[in-house]
């Protein structure tokens, strides 16, 4: 106080708090700046406005209820119009109306921790927490009115929800002393509802209010009879069947229904055309401001509540949808939506969209506000989202791509767009819509197959001096037993002779393929009596280890001995085959000296003791590297994946590391596709498991319910079946009964499930790329996925962690939805020709009415053909795996150079490309630079390669300033991005020189480079 007294009253308001740190420590920095900014402002000579918890506190005894009441009452929210007083109240004040979602679990440890309290005594906290109705232990909703300036200063905002925490617990009037500063994004989160009235735009232009469009309406009587007759049974296709969908999807069933149908025609008529320009129209944004304004209280309650969903507060029942048994009630979600006085729930979340799109450039922050409402209205796992692209004309995926395109400094990332893309203006797909990195994205696509067809050279080579007469012994190990299902009928379609034996742990029995593993039992199952003594949590003899009764150590111990006992006394080589999860094979690793190959298919640390660090289980399978020719046979490792994706999505990270790739069809199930048609067709909806479970999730409930509930009534030649509602399991062959079959996976690659259909050549619907990636990438906090870098929001996802910590030059950093968009172009899902696939709900429904009984009998012939081409390239790999594995130990060190991007020599040979791009000449895996002064390679997730990179902080420079890499970087004949002087690369000759030179069939369907596809399959239709 002695200092605030003799230092400049500026000065003194100027002063700010160190962020991060003791929270003790930071409030006190924070009660200190206070109290001096209160002095400063007492002081005669003080002119300064107050700061936002400055002014908050003045208001405090002002706003009673509004200031800090409950959201909730119990597991519900509060009544509509408990909400909308508390919003008016806020209002009256010139206020924010917010709520702020606060972790009491969290903070009250702090509390407990905090070196502060010693004042404060059990009332204090009884005060604390009595206040909100609410245990300590649990987390909690509070509306609040905060002035507007706080917004967007968190600092502030910290201030404002300690000295409230603080004032509820009855301290006194320097009570925010007593109590840990709350941390945003760490204790609380807040979500504010802005003025959805207050447009600056309107005001310079006509205003149209709702009921003059209301009775304009009656000029379009020929419009909605239309409507009313025809557009009632939605139609997804200008051709097809009429759906019948549910009215709350169509708005069919409000008092100014005859409007929103108008609405619904012309925004599905003019998007269907492609017609994207008319969300900038005068007339169409006006009639959607009209909508928003007659609807603002309703907009602003239900997004409250999604904002609560969000956080997982509100009971479950607020956004599941009932089961089949429990009823398809059409009129959900009407029940949960507030809509007074006739309001359409997806009109208006249409309209936020319309508007949003038409304030761009007018009203940047207005624009922003409205789409990011929009795609919060659809839940925080869009949950209720459009169902179909062709209903409304739009999705949630086209929201997402608006706030992306118009604001690429939003969470999702700058990273994306460089400033020469050419933007579309809705989503198809990611390769479309961003024209320069779609065009990375696609060498990285050709260089994944390139590295598979490249490590089959390497393998071709090791194996060359083992006599393809040679007999060897080859040891599987399988973890659960089922494993070995996935891997052994492959090795025993190879021609390379070998004896085989089938070590396990755990019970020997899968449910699914019985006949399968008796077969194996009787042929080839080895006698490992130590194995069997390992303790299991299942007394039944399970495959989960009982790890409180043995260790990690103790268990590959007693494997390995097992399995080199197998193996001593015996002349010919020897190759073991690990099909368990990675973890476990990596102990194996260290504990034998033989040949491994890892078939690393599973979660890496399923079934793993506690102990066991996942992150750094994929660490080490990165850091040891795979399989090259000049290895002695003790040491050689291979590991394998299952599809593309899985093999290369580590390439994106700076420890990068490639596994070659199989298809691994499930060559084990004997059931094939013989359909029942004299029934009817019957469509199979399948379980997609317990990883990812769809099915069980919100938006999947949601999807279900309405198919099954509009397959009814628009499907006449079709029945559904759900098995997964009656807790039914089929056997292969009753699965293989059905006509087709639909499987809506929440994973972008590696479902076994998928494999199990395209065996039994059911014809298989699957969604498409866009609505995959709307159901995987909208579907709540992005930071949980690996290669989230620059560009997603720092409170979200980087806190403590330097951001370029992990990412690689050569990846295109990509947050949320795009980077799951980026993996669907790597995945098996969309590597098979003959899968169905569809857009949507209504999509879906067409799809399947237009098939008869001879179009999915020829669907499945295809499926049969085409499999027998991916079977023969998977039965080659493992050919050339075994015979790599078991020859002799090499003479000389490897001297495989197989060439660079390009076609230029790769100096580290093929073993460097499978941890990383060693070098770029021609600049396939970066930007390129946009200024004069002379050619230079920046990271491929730079915002540019230009000057304006060269006033960002932190590693932006070193990797996107054309200046600085020319004065640090080394040339790309010698080094990845960033790099100087890449080269103009020649039209390429050959496939492996570069991906212009490749067909598309090979492109798309090939399992490498040098796969000979069909070139009728070029033909096929990519689906987006």
């Amino acid at each position: 106080l002695e200092l605030a007294s003799v230092l400049p009253a500026a000065m003194v308001t100027s002063i700010s708090c160190p962020k991060g740190g003791r929270r003790g420590r930071s409030s006190w920095c924070y009660a200190w700046v206070v109290i001096s900014r209160s002095l400063a402002l007492a002081l005669p000579a003080a002119e300064v406005s107050p700061t936002c918890s400055e002014e908050y506190m003045n208001k405090f005894h002002e706003l009673v209820l509004a200031t800090g009441a409950s959201f909730m009452r119990g597991s519900h929210e509060l009544p509509r119009q408990d909400f909308l007083q508390q919003y008016e109240a806020c209002a009256k004040q010139g206020m924010r109306h917010g709520t702020f979602f606060f972790d009491t679990s969290r903070y009250s440890s702090d509390i407990l921790e905090s070196m502060n309290l010693s004042r404060l005594e059990k009332h204090h906290l009884d005060y604390l927490f009595a206040m909100f109705g609410h245990a300590v232990r649990e987390s909690i909703p509070i509306s609040i009115c905060v002035p507007a300036s706080c917004v967007d200063d968190h600092d502030e905002l910290s201030v404002v929800m300690t000295y409230l925490l603080c004032k509820f617990a009855k301290l006194g009037a320097n009570c925010i002393v007593d109590l840990p500063l709350a941390q945003p994004f760490v204790d609380f989160r807040t979500f504010f509802n802005y003025s959805l009235a207050d447009s600056g735009f309107w005001s310079v232009g006509p205003v149209t209010d709702f009921q003059a469009l209301l009775i304009q309406s009656t000029e379009h009587d020929d419009l909605s009879l239309q409507v009313d007759r025809d557009e009632a049974l939605l139609r997804a296709h200008t051709s097809g069947p009429a759906l019948e969908l549910p009215s709350w999807l169509t708005c069919g069933d409000n008092r100014v229904w005859k409007l929103w149908r108008i609405w619904l025609k012309t925004l599905r008529k003019r998007l269907g055309e492609g017609d994207a320009h008319f969300l900038y129209d005068t007339d169409s944004a006006i009639m959607a401001d009209s909508f928003i304004r007659e609807y603002e209280a309703d907009i602003r309650h239900w997004a409250t509540q999604m904002f609560i969903v969000s956080e997982g507060r509100l009971h479950a029942t607020f956004t599941d949808a009932p089961t089949a048994e429990e009823g398809a009630n059409v009129t959900w979600p009407t029940s949960r939506w507030p809509a007074s006085g006739g309001a359409c729930y997806l009109g208006l979340i249409s309209a936020l969209y319309v508007r949003g799109q038409s304030l761009v450039g007018i009203d940047s922050r207005r624009a922003r506000e409205d789409l990011t409402m929009a795609r919060l209205l659809l839940g925080p796992r869009s949950e209720y989202d459009f169902l179909d692209e062709r209903t409304w004309g739009f999705t949630s995926m086209d929201i997402a791509y608006a706030l992306l395109r118009h604001f690429p400094s939003h969470m999702y990332g700058e990273s994306l767009f460089s400033p020469e893309e050419v933007q579309k203006p809705v989503y198809t797909s990611l390769a479309q819509a961003f024209s320069v990195k779609g065009a990375i994205m696609d060498n990285h696509l050709w260089h994944a197959l390139r590295l598979n067809s490249w490590m089959r050279d390497e393998l071709r080579a090791g194996g060359s001096h083992l006599p393809e007469t040679q007999n060897i012994s080859v040891h599987v190990l399988a973890l659960p037993s089922c494993y070995a299902l996935y891997l052994v009928p492959h090795l025993l379609r190879i021609s390379q002779p070998f004896n085989l034996k089938i070590f396990h742990l755990g019970a020997w029995n899968c449910s699914d393929a019985p006949e399968a593993m008796q077969e194996m039992r009787d042929q080839f199952l080895a006698n490992a009596s130590e194995l069997a003594t390992i303790p299991y949590l299942d007394k039944r003899g399970g495959s989960q280890i009982d790890w409180g009764k043995i260790t990690l150590d103790e268990v590959a111990q007693s494997t390995g001995r097992t399995l080199e006992n197998a193996a001593r006394g015996e002349e010919r080589p020897s190759v073991l085959c690990c099909a368990a999860a990675a973890y476990f094979c990596l102990e194996l690793r260290r504990v034998l000296a033989r040949p491994m190959c890892i078939l690393d298919i599973a979660v890496q640390h399923l079934g793993a003791p506690q102990e066991v660090d996942y992150l750094k289980v994929g660490w080490r399978v990165a850091t040891m590297g795979n399989f090259h020719r000049g290895l002695q046979a003790w040491n050689r490792t291979l590991i394998v994946r299952q599809g593309l994706g899985p093999s290369y999505v580590n390439m994106w990270e700076k420890n990068s590391f490639f596994a070659p790739s199989v298809f691994l069809l499930s060559s084990y199930i004997r059931a094939r596709y013989r359909p029942h048609f004299v029934a009817g067709h019957g469509l199979l909806v399948v379980s997609d498991g317990t990883l990812g479970n769809y099915r069980g999730s919100r938006r999947g409930r949601v999807f279900f319910t309405l198919l099954a509930d509009a397959g009814a009534s628009a499907l006449k030649h079709w029945s559904l079946n759900f098995p997964f509602w009656r807790g039914a399991h089929l056997t292969h062959e009753e699965m293989a009964s059905h006509s087709a079959a639909l499987l809506v996976p929440s994973m972008p690659f590696g479902k076994i499930t998928f494999k199990d259909f395209l065996a039994m050549e059911v014809p298989l619907f699957f969604p498409s790329r866009r609505l995959l990636s709307s159901i995987l990438g909208l579907n709540g906090a992005p930071c949980r996925e690996p290669g989230i870098f620059p560009g997603c929001d720092d409170h979200f996802c980087n806190q403590g962690v330097d951001p370029f910590q992990h990412v690689a030059p050569w990846a295109l950093g990509l947050c949320e939805w795009p980077y799951q968009a980026a993996k669907l172009v790597h995945s098996e899902f969309y590597r098979h020709p003959h899968i169905q696939y569809f857009g949507g709900l209504g999509d879906l429904l067409t799809k399947l009415s237009s098939l008869d009984a001879g179009a999915l009998l020829n669907i499945s012939r295809q499926t049969h053909t085409f499999n027998k081409h991916l079977l023969k390239e998977d039965d080659d790999f493992w050919a050339l795996a075994l015979r790599a594995l078991a020859a002799p130990d090499p003479a000389t060190a490897s001297d495989g150079a197989h060439g660079a991007a390009g076609g230029a020599a790769a100096s580290a040979g093929a073993e460097g490309w499978f941890r990383g791009i060693p070098a770029d000449p021609h600049c396939l895996f970066g930007l390129a630079s946009l200024d004069g002064g002379g050619a230079v390679c920046c990271a491929a997730w730079c915002h540019s390669c230009g000057e304006a990179s060269c006033m960002e902080g932190g590693e932006v420079p070193r990797h996107c300033c054309p200046q600085a890499i020319r004065g640090e970087s080394s040339a790309c004949a010698q080094a990845p991005p960033p790099c100087t002087a890449p080269s103009a690369r020649s039209p390429p000759r050959a496939c492996r020189e570069g991906r212009e030179a490749c067909t598309s069939q090979v492109l798309r369907f090939g399992t490498h480079l040098d796969h000979a596809v069909s070139a009728d399959l070029a033909e096929i239709i990519e689906p987006d």
